[in-house]
């Protein structure tokens, strides 16, 4: 009975633990299928700019040195007058969905923006995030 009640203990914390990652898109890069997932409970503002977590899956292994990565997890920083994004801290994991071993991190802020051009997934997290709280 106690292994049952562990279990469901278990399943419903896992639950919980990934509900927190909602799918926001699929996009094509550098040829290769990769699906965007965004952590809405990371949204803060601050003035003009915002910032957020998203998770990025992959469909193949991609390459980092001398690794791969199937995932990666990162916090971007928007400027929602300006329309520019850049990366705040950059995680990459082994596995699918953030799980496995970190290939790689990062949590040195890109001191560049880059455009978050209207149609693309830049584009779409920038508006997503500034129209948020």
């Amino acid at each position: 009975m106690r292994k049952i009640i562990l279990i469901f203990m278990l399943a419903i914390a896992s639950g919980s633990a990934n509900a927190e990652w909602v799918y926001f898109g699929t996009a094509v890069v550098r040829d290769d299928v990769v699906m965007a997932y965004v952590n809405q409970s990371t949204i803060h503002k601050n003035g003009k700019r915002v910032t957020m977590w998203i998770l990025y899956d992959a469909k193949t292994p991609r390459k980092f040195e001398n690794s791969t990565y199937l995932s990666s997890m990162g916090q971007d920083e928007y400027d929602c007058v300006t329309a520019q994004s850049r990366n705040l801290a950059v995680l990459l994991y082994s596995e699918n969905l953030g799980h496995g071993s970190v290939v790689s991190k990062s949590s040195a802020p890109s001191s560049d923006w880059d455009p978050a051009l209207p149609d693309s997934m830049a584009g779409h997290l920038l508006k997503y995030a500034c129209g948020k709280k």
